[in-house]
């Protein structure tokens, strides 16, 4: 290839015209030019971009031929920040310095620097505590090192507080005042002494059998010590609270509570009586009384005039037997036995008196043969009382088989038929009877009185 000369105005025009035709407005160098020249398309059958191209560097890079490009993204690689104290006019700086390392991309690849100062607070400043907060340092200030806060003293009284002493304590009776305040030391005041009284009791009037006691002590204005102090004793008998005398006049439990007395009249105890009255079925009750006057009568027994009532007074009637046998003749007055033939038996009686009440037993004696059969009946009054329940045998009979007998109650006068208390023994003219029941018991023993025996032997 020659070299052509040409004018640089003219290259310049010419440059002028492709960066117009290739779209760029910069001033381009002749290499550029003769690029930017090739990059025009004229006509049909252009360039075809391929492949990619890496953009590594800022400026004005050609990507005609390429398909795609890749860009790197710029940006900050590290930062450096530094502190520094010094002196400037007699004021302590604190100097903070920032640097910051730039890489390449669409950033401008270098360093960027700044610093700022800030009032800085000397190691080894004190403050001295105050009442009001305090602010340390502040807005724009650093601290170089410790800062030490002195300590309050222990003798140290703010000063809204008042410093107080035993002098400032006051005693208004039994109240120690202690105003509010510092007190450096323990306070006390002394409290005046008083005087323990030696209580006493008063005894009031008697007021409806009761009276009011009392009691009452004085003391001297102060301090007085704990403790029990006992006074004279005012005593109040039961002869002070009662009065009057209460008229007894009925028997019974009875309220004395408020008098001093009881009046109780005098009974007078009567002599008791009994009345016999009519004999019916061979029976006759016998009814005891007795009148007493009110009052308080002495305990004990009073026998009064006994009213007799005699077998012979119960029975009556006759009846005659022909032939042997046995026959209730309780309430016969006399049985006639008129048995003919049998050989020859003779009838006899007997007597007797028993000394000993309630005996288990009498005996006849003197009997002239053993007896076939008998008949006892008693012929002694008996007397009703009701103040004893004793049975005696009235009446046992012998049939020459069995025993019957009669029996008497003497608090109620009546009679009882009895068959199994009864028996009889016979020895050499001796016929002893005997009652099974004992003394004083159903079914009879013997009255002290007489006995009659009528036996056939």
């Amino acid at each position: 290839m020659s070299n052509v000369l040409v004018e640089k105005n003219k290259l310049d025009v010419l440059a002028n015209a492709i960066a117009g035709k290739s779209g760029e407005s910069l001033k381009l160098t002749l290499d550029e030019m003769v690029e930017a020249v090739d990059g025009i398309e004229t006509g049909g059958g252009g360039i075809t971009p391929t492949g990619n191209i890496d953009i590594t560097q800022a400026g004005v890079t050609d990507v005609t031929n390429y398909a795609t490009a890749t860009v790197e993204e710029g940006g900050i690689e590290s930062v450096n920040v530094s502190l520094q104290y010094y002196t400037q006019n007699n004021a302590r700086i604190a100097r903070v310095t920032g640097e910051a390392m730039v890489g390449r991309g669409w950033s401008a690849e270098g360093s960027a620097m700044t610093s700022k100062d800030y009032n800085a607070i000397p190691t080894g400043t004190t403050v001295t505590p105050t009442e009001s907060a305090q602010t340390i340092g502040g807005a724009n200030t650093m601290m170089e090192g410790a800062v030490t806060v002195s300590a309050i003293p222990s003798n140290y009284v703010g000063s809204g507080i008042t410093q107080r002493s035993s002098t400032d304590l006051t005693v208004s009776g039994a109240t120690v005042t202690a105003p509010s305040g510092y007190y450096s030391a323990s306070a006390s005041k002394s409290v005046a002494s008083g005087t323990a009284g030696t209580p006493t009791a008063t005894k009031g009037t008697v007021s409806n059998h009761s009276v009011s006691v009392t009691p009452s002590v004085t003391n001297t204005t102060g301090y007085i010590t704990g403790g029990t102090k006992s006074g004279t004793a005012v005593s109040v008998s039961a002869s002070e609270l009662v009065s009057g005398t209460l008229s007894v006049t009925s028997a019974g439990t009875k309220d004395v509570t408020n008098y001093a007395s009881a009046s109780i009249p005098s009974g007078t105890e009567g002599t008791p009586t009994a009345t016999k009255g009519t004999v019916t079925n061979h029976s006759v009750s016998v009814t005891p009384s007795v009148t007493n006057t009110s009052g308080f009568i002495s305990g004990g027994t009073k026998t009064g005039t006994a009213v007799t009532v005699s077998a012979s007074e119960l029975v009556s009637g006759s009846e005659t037997k022909t032939e042997n046998g046995t026959y209730d003749v309780t309430n016969l007055a006399e049985l006639v036995v008129n048995v003919s033939g049998g050989g020859t038996s003779t009838c006899d009686t007997e007597t007797m008196t028993n000394s000993n009440d309630q005996a288990t037993s009498i005996q006849f004696t003197g009997l002239s043969g053993q007896p076939k059969w008998f008949f006892v009946r008693c012929t002694s009054q008996l007397t009703r009382s009701s103040s004893y329940s004793y049975y005696y045998v009235t009446a046992v009979r012998y049939n020459g088989t069995n025993h019957y007998g009669n029996y008497w109650r003497r608090s109620n006068g009546g009679f009882y038929n009895d068959t199994t208390h009864y028996s009889h023994t016979y020895s050499n003219g001796t016929l002893t009877i005997s009652s099974s029941a004992s003394r004083g018991a159903a079914g009879g023993s013997f009255y002290n009185g007489g006995y009659e025996l009528v036996y056939v032997y």
